[in-house]
């Protein structure tokens, strides 16, 4: 029986402006900082490397923010986009050429050997 995929993509840039806006709204992870650079490479050991600055400063400091905090991230950007997204799937983050993809398998019980998230479909966003 076939199985659907879904991959949307998103470029450095993008997830620079979603984890930004998350973090004012959420935990405060990056506290104001500004993000330099994203290492997407790191996301299957279940982190991602975030090279911040305070603004104005020269001074890099790395930040390893778990892929669950990203992932809440990204899914609750799609939902104020109004982008569609499967509630019912299982999802994942990989790396991308130019960025990170949030990834939905549906009709598959087991998804592949990567960073599991957890539901975030159930996940208070505002509270």
């Amino acid at each position: 029986m076939p199985t659907e995929f879904r991959k949307i993509t998103f470029s450095t840039d993008e997830i620079r402006t979603i984890m930004t806006d998350y973090d004012r709204r959420g935990k405060k992870m990056l506290a104001g900082k500004e993000i330099v650079s994203i290492n997407s490479e790191t996301v299957s050991t279940g982190v991602v490397e975030l090279a911040c600055s305070e603004r104005g400063a020269n001074v890099l400091q790395v930040i390893n923010l778990e892929v669950e905090y990203l992932g809440a991230a990204l899914i609750r950007y799609c939902i104020n986009r109004h982008i569609p997204i499967p509630k019912a799937a299982a999802r994942t983050i990989l790396a991308a050429r130019n960025g990170i993809s949030l990834c939905f398998y549906l009709d598959e019980p087991v998804k592949p050997a990567d960073v599991r998230l957890p539901d975030y479909f159930d996940y208070d966003f505002f509270g």
